[in-house]
């Protein structure tokens, strides 16, 4: 299962705990409390928003287009 840590209604990191490990035995119960479930393609930067997570909107002058 993986977790975001979501500071300011962002994504600071993403962690999974190793198998049959709890992520209460990872942290403290106070850095736990600023964990959620989070889908596996969840990232840290993402926006977390209304129970939702959001993707970065990168930049139209940062898209590099590769053509074959």
């Amino acid at each position: 299962m993986k977790y975001a840590r979501i500071v300011n209604d962002a994504v600071w990191e993403v962690f999974t705990p190793p198998v049959g490990v709890d992520i209460s035995d990872c942290f403290t119960a106070e850095l736990v409390a600023q964990f959620i479930e989070c889908p596996d393609y969840v990232e840290a930067n993402w926006a977390y928003e209304n129970g939702e997570f959001i993707a970065p909107v990168i930049p139209a002058d940062e898209v590099i287009i590769v053509q074959e």
